[in-house]
């Protein structure tokens, strides 16, 4: 019954098989909390399942884009250079889908 339960929730079994919209994905290679493996797992599955988008700008691999930080840990890096560079990134990202729907590459 555990098992069950515990599965009814894990975001990598209840993943489907739909359009999804673009997603900028980041990870930590020093998170002790979510092993990398298990965010490329993830990744990966998200990948298979999604179907090549049509409403959506195309980034490639359908539409997940994904940064890979050596460090930093589960809630980012001490340094706040790195931090803030994260930030800036992931804001140009939102700023280049809100100003740019209808764009595909």
């Amino acid at each position: 019954d555990i098992y069950k339960a515990i599965l009814s929730y894990s975001p990598l079994e209840n993943l489907s098989n739909e359009e999804k919209p673009a997603c900028l994905l980041s990870m930590q290679l020093n998170d002790p909390r979510v092993p990398a493996y298990g965010t490329l797992k993830f990744i990966e599955k998200m990948r298979d399942l999604g179907i090549e988008p049509t409403r959506q700008p195309h980034f490639g691999n359908n539409n997940f884009v994904v940064r890979i930080r050596k460090d930093g840990g589960h809630f980012g890096s001490t340094e706040n250079d790195i931090n803030l560079d994260s930030l800036v990134q992931e804001f140009a990202w939102l700023d280049f889908l809100m100003l740019h729907p209808d764009k595909t590459n």
